[in-house]
């Protein structure tokens, strides 16, 4: 997830494209406020809620499907400059990272991506270590692969700290890659847990990883 302040070239969705738009409001007063100051760490947290809401809904999944998925959104909003000439829009814009530092294609239309078939090919997989920097989609070379989504607590619910964080992962984690694996032998699970940052942000959920390569 990310904000940016800038303009970027549009190009209409039947051409080759790496990110599309999935909703455009209007800046709230707060919003404006933090645009108008480009500040992007503020802007992010007012609109992100917006756009997280609202993805699911575009992808045709639940909050946990897109957990488990490659997509992410940005939030572009006015410069500043912009801002005090009176433009008052807020745009969500969908992406989808192959690996950390290269986007994905989009099809001309991701509305209800994630109730079809395509889904399989946006699916998070990871190299190396588990951690959110080498997540990849399943179709490149990986260890691991995510099986499950965990909503950690209520999404009002306050950051419950990494211990109680990590030990809920850990507890659903072990039985979900269990009966994933249809093992009743040894095997090896991970996880990506929300972080505190990321949990101010609105992102609850935690995934869990099922070793599948040596």
């Amino acid at each position: 997830m990310g904000v940016t302040l800038r303009a970027s070239r549009t190009v209409p969705c039947s051409k080759t494209h790496n990110a599309q738009t999935y909703h455009v409001g209007r800046l709230t007063p707060e919003m404006r406020k933090a645009a108008r100051t480009g500040d992007v760490t503020a802007l992010y947290a007012l609109a992100g809620g917006r756009c997280r809401r609202i993805l699911p809904h575009w992808l045709g999944g639940s909050a946990g499907d897109v957990a488990l998925s490659q997509f992410r959104f940005v939030v572009a909003a006015p410069t500043r400059a912009a801002v005090a000439a009176g433009a008052r829009w807020l745009r969500c814009d969908l992406v989808a990272h192959q690996t950390r530092h290269r986007l994905l294609s989009l099809s001309p239309n991701t509305s209800g991506v994630l109730g079809t078939r395509r889904a399989t090919g946006y699916r998070s997989c990871a190299r190396g270590d588990i951690a959110a920097a080498n997540t990849v989609v399943c179709s490149l070379r990986h260890r691991w692969r995510a099986v499950h989504a965990v909503r950690v607590d209520p999404p009002k619910a306050g950051f419950p700290g990494r211990h109680a964080v990590s030990s809920r992962m850990r507890s659903t984690c072990e039985s979900r890659v269990r009966a994933y694996l249809r093992t009743t032998g040894a095997f090896r699970f991970g996880w990506i847990r929300p972080t505190k940052v990321l949990w101010n942000h609105g992102a609850h959920y935690g995934v869990c990883y099922a070793h599948v390569s040596q």
